[in-house]
């Protein structure tokens, strides 16, 4: 059974930026093909909510391939989105500029709910439910339009960009 909405979906303008993706570069390192974030519509330390957006392009990496004909965004993708923004939310908070964005540490109670196809775009939503220096804790929920997709808890770690890749 799906959980509680964190927020009303439609009750957001995917086109009314708070921060545009020029701005998430400065605290997360994602470029390219692995940058998953197209702004953030939200930023709400004190009510330790996020929410953020993704529109999902036809001609990415993964659409020849995941399926042919028929593509569906893959779920490793969609977590891999509400991982950088959980990243983006604990480096603004912990005002980290160290090159030591979240890792995954876990993933809990993952769901997919509904597929995700080119042309749409995803509300990404992300509730602080344990933050600390060295660990994180985030329920996130993934909606297009008003419907729920994905959900699932992202427990996340500091870990080194650069250098010698060491924790």
């Amino acid at each position: 059974m799906p959980s509680a909405p964190l927020i009303v979906p439609t009750d957001y303008d995917v086109e009314r930026l708070a921060v545009p993706v020029e701005e998430i570069r400065r605290s997360n390192p994602h470029r390219g093909s692995m940058e998953q974030l197209d702004g953030i519509l939200r930023f709400d330390p004190e009510q330790k909510l996020i929410v953020g957006i993704r529109r999902i392009r036809a001609d990415a990496f993964w659409t020849a391939g995941h399926f042919p004909g028929n593509p569906i965004l893959p779920g490793v993708l969609m977590v891999e989105s509400q991982g950088q923004l959980c990243t983006f939310y604990y480096t603004r908070v912990f005002r980290r500029d160290d090159g030591r964005p979240l890792g995954f540490a876990g993933l809990d109670g993952w769901r997919f709910r509904a597929p995700v196809r080119p042309g749409e775009t995803l509300l990404l939503v992300a509730k602080a439910l344990d933050l600390r220096e060295r660990r994180a804790e985030f329920a996130t929920q993934t909606f297009s339009g008003a419907r729920l997709v994905a959900e699932g808890n992202i427990i996340g770690m500091p870990v080194r960009t650069t250098g010698d890749g060491g924790l």
